[in-house]
């Protein structure tokens, strides 16, 4: 066995395993017990027999690869949470390129050394040429990279449609070149004008592929951070209105010493009905401006005051279990995060029995943590996609970017978010570390 098979079933294994990684991250398994998993791994077991042993036949065989790379694709969506077209397309943008490279390092070697690709990538007829060894290297060290760099999936798109659209556009090229490939007249010479078109076509092909892979990212990452800065503002704006209310409301409580004064001033001139009725006027001012003091920290005290009102209409009971003694980040971001989160669990709640409509807050302080739990029962499936909780409002536009918002806040202060989803009761939890 030469140092080129040995590179060449490495290879193999490499793209193997890396393509499978990349293709399904971050889903998990579909079902998390050791048979599975076992069951996996003698699937992975069986694929990996069937790459390097094709290696003792062919230095390159395309119908094993595809055969592969289709058994590949049934194995990962059996086994894990992910849209079908969304690991498709993650398969593809990572195997297609190496197959497009292989073939055209062959076809360059082929020209070479003047013989045919048949003869070539036969392992009986010539030992591995120093350039298909590089190539071996150099897939090797991109699988890595790619592995180190995007630890959340190759791709990412809010919309399933985009998946099915570049799939699509890569089978076609795909099985295009299958074709031409395999063609007798190409396969069997080197001298044939079809080898020039083979090269044109095929660097056509990637160019188009980065082309039209670049400008929907980026057409989609830009609709998604437009959407999001404006839930943002609109977001901003309405805490901080409510903010402003509520302190306009504490500095009338505080006016109350001059109400006292006139209402003296009304008893020393023996003017009782004049007092009365202005002590009813203002019993009735202070219930509509009465805020309870849940935390003693303002900007929460009055996000929560709100939420409660409004859960009152759906006769939602909102549980509290608060022992703050700071808020670590920005008044209106603080509305921001703890307002999404209410929202959410309310929105959970609203379809259920009034006995069931309970929504439980646990907030406390530790140290220099700050620490932030959510729990609420649902019914019904919740709306998911790649792993990310999606809005079952109609409006899906202005709403759904609730959890990017906090997500965004979390991040912006080295935070983090745990979500755990049993099926019945969904639990949120946000910790957050104070910066001195």
């Amino acid at each position: 066995m030469s140092f080129g098979h040995v590179i060449q079933m490495i290879t193999n294994l490499t793209i193997l395993f890396g393509g499978a990684i990349l293709a399904v991250r971050p889903c998990p398994l579909r079902w998390n017990n050791i048979p599975v998993k076992v069951m996996l791994a003698l699937c992975m077991a069986f694929l990996s027999f069937l790459t390097v042993g094709n290696t003792f036949y062919f230095k390159i065989s395309i119908t094993e690869y595809m055969i592969t790379a289709f058994l590949l694709l049934i194995i990962l969506f059996i086994f894990f949470k992910i849209k079908f077209f969304k690991l498709l397309s993650q398969l593809l943008i990572y195997r297609l390129p190496i197959q497009f490279i292989t073939e055209y390092i062959i076809l360059l070697i082929s020209l070479s050394i003047q013989k045919s690709v048949a003869f070539y990538i036969s392992p009986l007829e010539l030992e591995w040429h120093w350039l298909h060894i590089v190539l071996f290297f150099i897939i090797i060290t991109i699988t890595f990279i790619l592995l180190y760099k995007f630890r959340n999936g190759l791709l990412h798109f809010k919309r399933s449609k985009v998946y099915l659209y570049i799939s699509l556009v890569l089978l076609f090229i795909l099985v295009a070149d299958d074709i031409i490939f395999q063609q007798h007249h190409f396969y069997d010479t080197t001298t044939n004008v079809l080898a020039n078109y083979y090269v044109y076509f095929f660097s056509l092909c990637a160019c188009i592929i980065i082309i039209f892979i670049i400008l929907i990212n980026h057409f989609e990452i830009k609709t998604n951070e437009k959407n999001l800065l404006i839930n943002f503002e609109l977001l901003k704006q309405q805490y901080t209105n409510t903010l402003q209310d509520y302190k306009t409301n504490s500095r009338k409580l505080h006016d109350m010493k001059y109400h006292y004064l006139l209402i003296e001033k009304y008893l020393k001139n023996n003017e009782i009905n004049d007092a009365l009725n202005y002590i009813h006027s203002m019993i009735k001012e202070i219930d509509c401006l009465q805020k309870n003091h849940y935390s003693g920290i303002n900007e929460i005290d009055c996000l929560l005051s709100n939420k409660i009102t409004y859960a009152k209409k759906f006769n939602i009971q909102i549980i509290l279990n608060l022992n703050v003694l700071f808020n670590p980040i920005k008044d209106y971001e603080i509305c921001i995060l703890l307002g999404n989160l209410l929202d959410n669990a309310i929105e959970a709640v609203q379809s259920l029995e009034n006995t069931q409509k309970k929504i439980y807050l646990n907030m406390r302080t530790e140290n220099s943590m700050f620490i932030l739990k959510i729990t609420n029962p649902y019914k019904g499936a919740r709306n998911i996609s790649d792993s990310h909780y999606l809005t079952t409002k109609s409006d899906k536009t202005i709403h759904g970017f609730g959890l990017d918002s906090v997500k965004n806040i979390l991040n912006s202060y080295g935070g983090k978010l745990e979500i755990v989803d049993d099926g019945n009761t969904f639990c949120v939890m946000a910790i957050i570390f104070k910066k001195y």
